[in-house]
């Protein structure tokens, strides 16, 4: 299926397979689910949206889920769903991201997220799973505001920030973030940078490195940090840890790896 004029609410439920070109943002309605099948890929199309009352970034194309978002990709980090520049020359910023609103449900399984201003942000609790966000202006996966996301297998590259998670909601003593076996590398600033009092953090696995500042970033949250490797930032490996919150770096028999930051 090819789509050269697809913008504005969906309502009601609607299955995606094929090549779909956007030309200003989408909003999954409330109660609506979106299914997107594997092979699917979405071109945002024009530096301006033709609808853009959504005003998440304003003049670009949006994508906004308040209902139920399935994305059926595939199992290699964003091989099989797409969501990409429509510009004879991509360029980061080219439209502003997926966006996952406080209530929304959201499974995203296979999809890459390129030349976005945010690859992915999070307000609730979607499952990023095999995903990849590269070329973004500001960060790959953004997790603000209340929820509990769920970041596995995933790859952030080129962006400025990997993984950015802050504003969390520790009351129900879940982790207002949960991070496994997942990459963060070359992006300008940091790896992950995760900051704010009420932010709980769990970061299992993950490789974070070569970014051009620090590989991990941590101020005023409580975490635990287990099994991961930072190696090879051009600044610090580990930076800005403070008193403001409880960190566990390494459990028993989990060691983290850290060598090679300058």
């Amino acid at each position: 299926m090819y789509r050269t004029t697809q913008w504005g609410p969906i309502t009601q439920n609607t299955t995606w397979s094929g090549t779909h070109v956007l030309l200003g943002d989408v909003l999954v309605m409330p109660g609506v689910t979106l299914t997107l099948a594997a092979g699917t890929r979405i071109v945002m199309a024009g530096s301006k949206s033709n609808w853009d009352s959504l005003h998440i970034q304003d003049g670009l194309c949006d994508f906004l889920v308040q209902g139920t978002l399935d994305a059926n990709g595939g199992t290699a980090p964003g091989d099989s769903i797409v969501m990409t520049s429509g510009q004879a020359v991509p360029a980061a910023g080219d439209w502003g991201g997926i966006f996952v609103d406080e209530h929304a449900s959201a499974l995203l399984v296979g999809v890459l997220s390129e030349y976005a201003y945010n690859g992915f942000l999070s307000h609730g609790s979607p499952s990023f799973i095999n995903c990849g966000a590269r070329f973004c202006t500001n960060d790959g996966f953004k997790l603000e505001n209340n929820g509990h996301p769920v970041v596995s297998g995933c790859d952030a590259q080129a962006c400025y920030i990997g993984l950015h998670v802050l504003q969390g909601n520790s009351a129900t003593g879940v982790p207002a973030a949960a991070v496994t076996q997942s990459r963060f590398h070359e992006n300008s600033l940091d790896g992950v940078n995760a900051t704010d009092t009420g932010v709980t953090l769990l970061l299992s696995g993950c490789l974070i490195d070569n970014n051009q500042q620090d590989g991990l970033v941590m101020n005023g949250l409580s975490a635990t940090v287990s099994d991961c490797t930072i190696t090879g930032n051009a600044v610090y490996g580990v930076e800005g840890l403070n008193a403001l919150g409880v960190l566990t770096f390494g459990v028993p028999g989990h060691p983290n790896k850290v060598y090679g930051n300058a």
